[in-house]
């Protein structure tokens, strides 16, 4: 899985190095934030603990906070990559 990202970041770095306005400038970080975001609930799925872990109020509040800005980084580097091969 961290090759596979590694490797859509490296083309993505390479687009918005070439074209600065082809995506915005947070793609890097909130791609890695999706990223990161899939790994710690799949660990916690494959690697269930004893006690069950309820997460933070403020923790789950971020998640929410972020996941439209996510959304909307998400459908502007797909709809990029309709129109554009890397």
């Amino acid at each position: 899985m961290q090759a596979k990202y590694r490797f859509m970041q490296n083309k993505i770095e390479t687009v918005m190095k070439n074209n600065k306005k082809a995506l915005p400038e947070n793609t890097t970080t909130s791609l890695f934030g999706i990223f990161d975001f899939i790994r710690v609930q799949r660990n916690d799925i494959g690697h269930p603990r004893e006690e069950f872990q309820v997460p933070e109020r403020d923790h789950v509040f971020v998640n929410l906070r972020l996941f439209p800005e996510y959304c909307k980084t998400v459908e502007k580097v797909k709809n990029y990559l309709k129109k554009n091969k890397i």
